[in-house]
């Protein structure tokens, strides 16, 4: 078990062109000396694993397909005991892995394509200036608006969203860009600041998000060092909100 949660990522397939990964000779279980016949014999409650399977040779198939599938996961370097108990149960409960309906997986695609098609047209209208581009982190537009709305969901009033250079100018104009046209973005301040100035001066904007009749204020910073001020400011904002809001 702990070879899986720790070394699992090395045998995790990544790679789109099919390579093979590296592996770890610890991800064997005859390396301990566990044969089937043995695995059968262990019940996988012993083990506080989250998969289904009655013993650990039920369960192993499922715990691979978790750790050495198409994700690596890397959390057993967390000092926290809980943490790493909580990341383990959504993990391997698969929690997480929801499947997506067809017009959901639309929905993901087109916002993709939509994120490479500005960096496309970065890189050619500002060519040779100094950008911090998100390519291999295109995710992370997509992430913010599942965060966001689902911060709307559970009632939340204003998210305060702090981070540093990469992808910021593609979180402006697209997690920000109803409020903040591509137009206005590039010709402004803001876009002077995200593409030449480096995020040497902080840039902000505010916009609201809603979902299912809620809406919250998002204002978005870009700083060079995030997270003790932003940490600072989303507790002020909260204390200074009252009991009830």
């Amino acid at each position: 078990m702990r070879s899986l949660r720790t070394h699992g990522h090395l045998a995790a397939s990544l790679d789109p062109l099919g390579s093979t990964p590296p592996g770890d000779p610890a991800l064997d279980p005859q390396e301990i000396g566990l044969n089937p016949e043995l695995m059968a014999q262990i019940p996988s409650k012993l083990l506080h694993i989250f998969v289904p399977g009655e013993t650990l040779a039920e369960a192993l198939p499922a715990l691979r397909q978790t750790y050495c599938g198409t994700i690596a996961y890397e959390i057993e370097h967390i000092s926290s005991h809980r943490q790493r108990v909580w990341l383990r149960e959504q993990i391997e409960s698969g929690s997480f892995r929801q499947p997506l309906g067809i017009e959901q997986r639309k929905a993901l695609l087109k916002r993709l394509i939509e994120v490479d098609a500005l960096e496309r047209f970065m890189h050619k209208a500002y060519l040779g200036q100094k950008q911090f581009s998100i390519e291999g982190l295109d995710m992370t537009i997509p992430m913010i608006d599942e965060a966001i709305q689902l911060a709307a969901g559970q009632g939340a009033r204003e998210v305060v969203i702090g981070m540093a250079h990469r992808g910021r100018l593609n979180v402006l104009a697209h997690n920000l860009g109803e409020h903040v046209p591509l137009n206005r973005l590039l010709t402004s301040d803001v876009a002077r600041g995200v593409v030449q100035v480096a995020g040497r001066r902080r840039q902000a904007a505010s916009i609201a998000r809603s979902r299912g009749g809620d809406s919250l204020e998002v204002p978005i910073w870009t700083i060079r060092v995030v997270t003790p001020p932003f940490q600072g400011l989303a507790r002020e904002i909260a204390a200074a909100r009252p009991a009830a809001a």
